[in-house]
């Protein structure tokens, strides 16, 4: 199962996103936002994905490095 589960994520990294915001997950992201700038930075996000997490942190001027072990889904990150 573990698998098909990497699998699925390695050849639809540019489908992640549209099924994340089909599960509103992005409702956190002022969550994530708000505690880098209590906390400080720089942010290393483990798991980054296609980067929900990682682009709206380093759009407010923040130093971040995401890291994911799937190719695909940092490409998508980087579009």
């Amino acid at each position: 199962m573990k698998e098909n589960n990497d699998d699925y994520f390695y050849i639809n990294g540019q489908h992640y996103d549209y099924e994340i915001k089909a599960r509103n997950s992005y409702e956190s992201i002022p969550f994530y936002v708000k505690q880098v700038k209590k906390y400080g930075s720089p942010v290393l996000e483990l798991a980054c994905g296609t980067g929900r997490i990682t682009i709206p942190i380093a759009k407010e001027g923040i130093p971040i490095v995401g890291l994911d072990f799937s190719a695909k889904m940092l490409t998508q990150a980087r579009k």
